[in-house]
């Protein structure tokens, strides 16, 4: 069994990046990674905290022992304009660094490309919206938080006579705070 943190639902994650040489070079800081050239996405999605100011999160004490139990996924295919294909085409057609399917504390399929490995670091972007969201419905579940409907402030006082008060959990996670911070 591995000792890694994960939620024990059914869960898929895609990173798309695409393909690069070994010598490009780290964007610059000063570019939006909006702007980022194909090649430059691949190396500074996982060089994001050597180009920009970053904040590590630390782990928990307590993770979820997953265990490795490789399913069959060649049956998985779709349909595009009447021509069949497969998940290998996906991953290949839409440059995907990386792919994981997990149900309960079973990891079904892991597997990693493009110069990926399961010790790769890649900024979350979205993920971690629905990250949150999951720690949020936990929280409701354990009784921590007791509505979408109650104010943020409530749970981050230091927020209380800035932007954000009056906004609401439910605000934030459909993202309409009505908060621009510039």
């Amino acid at each position: 069994m591995l000792p890694r943190p994960f939620p024990a639902f059914v869960f898929a994650a895609l990173a798309v990046a695409p393909a690069i040489a070994d010598d490009v070079a780290l964007p610059s800081a000063d570019t939006s990674s909006l702007f980022w050239t194909q090649e430059e996405r691949i190396v500074g999605f996982r060089n994001f905290d050597t180009i920009y100011q970053t904040r590590p999160i630390d782990n928990g004490t307590e993770a979820l022992a997953l265990v490795d139990d490789p399913q069959d996924f060649s049956d998985v295919s779709y349909e595009v304009e009447d021509a069949s294909h497969t998940l290998d085409d996906y991953l290949e057609t839409f440059h995907v660094a990386g792919i994981l399917v997990a149900k309960g504390e079973r990891i079904l399929l892991e597997r990693y490309r493009l110069g990926h490995s399961e010790t790769s670091r890649w900024v979350s972007y979205s993920i971690a919206k629905s990250v949150t969201s999951l720690l949020v419905g936990a929280a409701i579940r354990d009784g921590y938080i007791k509505s979408l409907d109650e104010p943020v402030t409530d749970y981050l006082p230091r927020l209380k006579g800035g932007a954000y008060e009056g906004t609401t959990i439910r605000n934030l996670l459909h993202m309409a705070s009505g908060v621009c911070l510039e």
